[in-house]
């Protein structure tokens, strides 16, 4: 098969033409397994361990910052959209970083709307629908907690919990996430996996 006919697998297509002139005749199927083992490890192959969804966010750090002090924001203090221990952490982080609160809760409101987002995007592509109303989703329950080595990850509690496990089961068990800020933006990237 050569580089102009494709297959509908990727199996008999090559990585001619991918501008890699060390990968032509190595078939596409296993340049993307590569790849995704590379970045996710071994066990990121399609089957077990496959990718359920994926969720990004970006926050613009002075517009949260507006809305974190405006009267009446659903985001004022812990217990509503943070807990209070992230809540601290958020506090802790800024103080000894010499920076502002509102860059380390953006970057939480990030990892939160990214795991629904990965979440949703999971029951969409597989057909399912959203156990929850909108209006029903309770952000405190959508928590992060830190690995020992500082890493995000995502923790869903109470109601979020069940609901969770009302749309996958057993299927899903692993949340990959990363935030990052830098000057005026917070992103993050979770993966559901």
């Amino acid at each position: 098969m050569d580089a102009t006919q494709t297959d509908p697998f990727g199996v008999g297509q090559t990585a001619a033409g991918s501008g890699r002139d060390d990968l032509a005749g190595v078939p596409r199927a296993l340049v993307d397994r590569t790849a995704r083992e590379a970045l996710f490890g071994p066990e990121a192959q399609l089957g077990h361990g496959s990718f359920l969804g994926v969720g990004t966010d970006l926050v613009h750090v002075p517009t949260f910052e507006e809305t974190l002090s405006a009267p009446g924001s659903h985001f004022a203090g812990p217990g509503r959209v943070f807990t209070p221990r992230e809540h601290r952490r958020a506090v802790a982080r800024a103080a000894a970083k010499g920076d502002s609160l509102a860059i380390h809760l953006a970057a939480l409101w990030a990892l939160k709307e990214a795991a629904l987002k990965a979440w949703l995007g999971a029951l969409n592509a597989s057909g399912g629908s959203a156990p929850l109303r909108e209006d029903e989703v309770n952000w405190s329950e959508i928590t992060v907690d830190h690995d020992h080595g500082g890493a995000p990850t995502i923790v869903l509690r109470g109601r979020m919990s069940q609901a969770f496990q009302q749309s996958f089961g057993a299927l899903a068990s692993r949340w990959s996430a990363s935030a990052s800020h830098e000057g005026d933006y917070a992103l993050a990237f979770v993966v559901l996996q």
